[in-house]
């Protein structure tokens, strides 16, 4: 069993958004890999595994907050300061669609959490787990992904 933590619901998962869960090693991958959730490392014990320097200032503050390690520290202070910024969410915390108006099963998509062709484009066979998509609709996706992603170079 693998931990990670839920970046959205998943069909056929008991969790929600922020949620933490352990999940087997091929799911977790898939569930990675689809931009569905990411790895959570844990220590000895199985607590979460705190990165974030024993001397850093407010440290329990920002475990408690999802904040793992000093990258991920570094990320927001990037956005706060202008610098980079984040995927938008919509009113009542949902992803903004940025997927094309003509991509293939787009509405579809973006309610499982994909924001970009080239994210749709690496889930490769596990868009065929999001239910209403199938083989056929996957290979269709997976074509306008690398014509929309060729086209770019």
């Amino acid at each position: 069993m693998i931990q990670v933590r839920f970046l959205r619901s998943v069909p056929g998962y008991g969790y929600f958004r922020g949620d933490t869960g352990g999940v087997a090693d091929d799911a977790a991958a898939a569930l990675v890999n689809a931009g569905a959730a990411v790895l959570v490392p844990e220590a000895e014990g199985g607590d979460a595994l705190c990165l974030l320097p024993e001397d850093m200032p407010m440290r329990e503050l920002l475990a408690e907050n999802g904040y793992v390690s000093v990258e991920q520290v570094a990320a927001a202070a990037l956005v706060n300061a202008g610098a980079a910024v984040l995927v938008p969410e919509a009113e009542g915390g949902d992803a903004l669609c940025l997927l094309p108006e003509d991509m293939p099963m787009r509405e579809l998509l973006a309610e499982n959490g994909y924001v970009s062709v080239e994210q749709v484009a690496a889930a490769g066979e596990a868009l065929t787990e999001i239910a209403g998509i199938g083989k056929k609709s996957a290979e269709r996706i997976a074509d306008y992904c690398n014509k929309r992603l060729t086209m770019n170079d």
